[in-house]
Formats: structure tokens, sequence, C-alpha cells
């Protein structure tokens, strides 16, 4: 919650900086799902990563700011969830030339409503505000601003309420199949 003050601080102040280099989100989300697997299995939730492993997913980010805002998603859908699974993916658009990450769980789910309001400035959903007091309602936010500044986006998709959500990062592909 300190880091997302801080962020939001840095932000509106224009000091935002960041280092661009070449990320591969393959080796990025293999790492990430090693730090995240014995937290949803402590909570009795399947957790797996699905993607191809020929595909070069490589994109210009800088890599800190994406493992933050990745690992934020990561740890809300588990937060969120409380059985099922969270199932994280990469695909590549090749008409717009993007590559997705996908956080797809079968937790709380969101209402229309709430997926409107999510990206807001300190907003959380309703039913995460019930089980979760103690969040800031800026993760999302910063994590939106943070993938504007990579020229990305990031959405949010419910059946709704008790249904689950899949989150889904848009970042332009730097590279080739290999």
């Amino acid at each position: 919650m300190v880091t997302d003050f801080l962020d939001l601080s840095k932000i509106e102040q224009g000091r935002m900086a960041y280092a661009f280099t070449s990320v591969n989100l393959g080796a990025l989300i293999r790492d990430l799902a090693e730090e995240f697997a014995s937290i949803a299995e402590k909570k009795g939730l399947h957790f797996e990563i699905v993607f191809p492993k020929e595909t070069s997913f490589v994109v210009t980010a800088d890599e800190g700011k994406i493992r933050q805002i990745f690992s934020n998603l990561i740890d809300n859908a588990i937060k969120y969830t409380p059985e099922g699974g969270v199932t994280l993916s990469l695909a590549k658009n090749n008409v717009r030339e993007t590559i997705l990450f996908q956080i797809q769980d079968t937790g709380i789910g969101l209402s229309q409503d709430d997926i409107h309001h999510l990206f807001g400035k300190f907003t959380r959903g309703a039913e995460g505000q019930k089980q979760y007091t103690e969040g800031s309602g800026l993760g999302l936010y910063v994590a939106k601003i943070m993938l504007e500044a990579h020229r990305g986006k990031i959405w949010v998709d419910s059946e709704g309420p008790g249904k689950g959500s899949t989150f889904v990062v848009e970042l332009l592909d730097e590279g080739e199949d290999i």
C-alpha cells in the first residue's frame, strides 16, 4: 500500500521514471508463477500458466514496473478467489501486433458497475471491499497509468458477482517468433 501511495505521488508530480529494455514476458511469468504457486496452494487453489514455450513474448518495457503490475494482478486474483483457481496465460494478437497477458480466476467476480469504476483512483469492487477492508484502491489505478506510459492497456471482463474475472494487459510486441 505504501508503494502505491509513493507511486501515485511520483505519477502526479510527473516524476515517475522508467527504464525501458527488452523484457521476456514468458520468463517473467514463469518466475512470478514460482513465487505465487505456494500462496495459491495454501488456499487450496489450482494455479497454472498456459502459453506456448516456442513463442517469443518480448516487449520493450520497464521490467520492474511490469513485474509490479503483474504481481499485483496475480496477488489480487489469488486473494479474491476463495475456491477454484487462477490461470495465467500469454498470447499474441498478430493483427494488433500486441502481446496479451491474462489472469483468469474463479473468484468473487465483478458487477458491471464495478468494472466501469475499477481503474479509478481509490476505487475497489463492492465485494472486495467487504472481504478485504485494508486495500487502498490504488493498485489498479497505478497499474493503468504505468501501462499507459508503456503504450499498453489494461481491462477486465467478468460475467458478474460470483463468476470470476479475467484481467487482461496488452503490450506492444517487440519481436518475432523464434
